[in-house]
């Protein structure tokens, strides 16, 4: 099977670039499209080190790891670790999730390819096939993130609280208010309303 270099860092570059488009809208941190650029570009040169057999090292999962933490630097600046390692999670996430909705479009259509050390080479893989992988990834991290947001959002709202009177204890589900801090006047302090039924 013959492996065109141009046409590999054209797919890696396309790929790369919506995978940090997406990292930078889910992690909601800003990136400079100068920046996108670049590091999509770099990071599409990762592949070409198949070509290079004295490099083949750098196919360790360590230097994987490495590798990734240099795009979301080289993307991002992060100066803070959480925001390092968020963008770094949501980053891993998205790309497997592309990974295996590319892998879905090519395992239902006609195409030539090999694995090697991890990364997956294609001869004759087509324009349509990968925005037809881009937009099915899309689609399923949108959905996927859209209902963990929904379970998170629930885990917040909703909250057990034990009610004690005269050594009489009552355990009800309440909804937080943050949109209304109901406060006594004169101790100050926070104000729950319950319906008289629930206890």
């Amino acid at each position: 099977m013959v492996i065109y270099a141009e046409y590999v860092f054209l797919e890696n570059f396309i790929m790369n670039f919506i995978i940090i488009s997406l990292t930078s809208k889910f992690a909601k941190y800003h990136i400079k499209k100068s920046k996108l650029i670049l590091s999509s570009a770099i990071s599409a040169l990762y592949a070409f080190i198949i070509f290079f057999p004295s490099l083949h090292f750098l196919f360790s999962i360590i230097m994987k790891v490495a590798c990734s933490m240099i795009i979301i630097i080289l993307s991002f600046t992060p100066y803070k670790f959480k925001d390092f390692f968020r963008l770094l999670g949501m980053f891993y996430l998205i790309t497997l999730v592309f990974g295996g909705a590319g892998f879905a479009i090519f395992y239902f259509t006609t195409f030539n390819g090999i694995i090697s050390n991890g990364i997956f080479y294609t001869s004759n893989i087509s324009t349509k096939n990968i925005f037809i992988a881009c937009g099915l990834a899309y689609i399923l991290i949108n959905f996927c993130w859209g209902y963990l947001q929904k379970q998170f959002s629930r885990e917040k709202i909703f909250m057990k609280i034990k009610i004690e009177i005269d050594g009489i204890t009552a355990e009800i589900l309440g909804i937080v208010d943050t949109g209304n801090s109901l406060v006594d006047p004169i101790s100050q302090y926070p104000v729950i309303v319950v319906e008289y039924s629930a206890i």
